[in-house]
């Protein structure tokens, strides 16, 4: 998890886009599931949502995915 304000949000959306791109095949084969995106295993707060003011990683999905994915995400985001 990680505290985040809307800059902060920009440069982890930027730097998700760049790990699609570098994960593509793995994204267009075996990780369908995930919606042709590694940002989907990200939720981000709600601005109605007082209590929830940092981004979470979806575990239970993050589990799933290949050591080399989640071990580029953890350099992004702290799981």
């Amino acid at each position: 998890m990680s505290l985040i304000n809307n800059d902060e949000s920009s440069v982890i959306l930027e730097c998700f886009k760049r790990l699609d791109g570098k994960y593509r095949t793995y994204l267009d084969r075996e990780g369908r599931w995930l919606g042709g995106s590694l940002i989907n295993i990200l939720v981000f707060p709600s601005v109605t949502d007082k209590e929830v003011r940092e981004v979470q990683v979806k575990m239970e999905i993050f589990n799933m995915l290949p050591n080399d994915i989640k071990s580029d995400v953890s350099h992004i985001i702290q799981v």
